[in-house]
């Protein structure tokens, strides 16, 4: 076991949450416990590729949640004066919905504000479309990315490339979903090692076979498990010291700006 150790970098994991990508895991079990063999399986985070993360439905409706949950609230402030219900607009099609906003929106640039949101609601209901809306929005998508790697975002962490394997280029890396836990058995593990674990080596046994298809993205001949690397210090200590933030933070109903103000105004 001595080629794998927490930090470990695992290519070819399948995940329930990002069924339709090919998944890193990122070994998070205590290296003294894998050395000693304490354990009968080795746990991990699920990591997928930052661009293919941003184009899935899950990630965009992530990065973008509060750019569209302020252009709805505007519209529904404009729609409450227009006397439309934005909602079932949404529902018509192009030419009614211009027919619908001609008849109801006097003026242009109201009407252009609904075109546009309804345009890009229908755009990012495909990975082509969600990707031209980031492009369009590079600036906005850029503060999430600089959120998640100040922890301002606590269930993600931005990994670059660099952290694990060879260049320059930070550009390049793994969103990791500090929720997504999973484990791997020692027997499993090893055999990742050596052998090797791929499409080609399935077992014969029906059962057996589905449920190692079930767990790693084996789905063509030449699609394969791998150790892609291992992250280097001390870039191995900051993601757990992020996961174990994520892990144990409490959520709490704290006091809020208006309690606040309430005890001052009571002195």
């Amino acid at each position: 076991m001595e080629e794998l150790d927490q930090g470990c970098v695992l290519y070819g994991i399948r995940s329930a949450k990002y069924p339709d990508l090919c998944c890193y895991a990122i070994i998070i079990s205590a290296s003294c416990d894998i050395a000693n063999c304490k354990l009968s399986k080795l746990y991990y985070v699920v990591g997928v590729d930052a661009q293919e993360w941003l184009q899935t439905e899950r990630g965009f409706e992530f990065v973008f949640k509060d750019h569209y949950e302020s252009k709805q609230s505007n519209l529904n402030e404009l729609s409450q004066k227009n006397g439309i219900n934005l909602s079932k607009l949404c529902e018509f099609s192009d030419d009614q919905i211009n027919l619908i906003l001609h008849s109801n929106v006097p003026i242009k640039k109201e009407r252009d504000k609904y075109i546009s949101y309804i345009q890009e609601l229908r755009k990012k209901e495909t990975a082509v479309g969600r990707g031209a809306i980031i492009r369009a929005n590079t600036k906005y998508v850029v503060s999430v990315f600089k959120n998640i790697t100040k922890g301002a975002m606590t269930h993600y962490y931005y990994l670059p490339r660099t952290a694990f394997s060879s260049g320059s280029d930070k550009g390049n890396g793994l969103i990791v979903d500090l929720q997504e836990i999973g484990s791997i058995s020692l027997e499993e593990a090893q055999q990742i090692v050596t052998p090797g674990i791929d499409y080609k080596c399935l077992p014969k046994d029906p059962d057996e076979k589905q449920m190692m298809l079930s767990r790693y993205w084996l789905n063509r001949e030449d699609d394969f498990v791998a150790i892609d690397g291992k992250i280097a210090s001390p870039n191995r200590e900051h993601l757990m010291q992020r996961f174990s933030n994520s892990f144990v933070r409490i959520g709490l109903d704290g006091a809020t700006e208006n309690d606040f103000i309430r005890l001052i105004e009571s002195l």
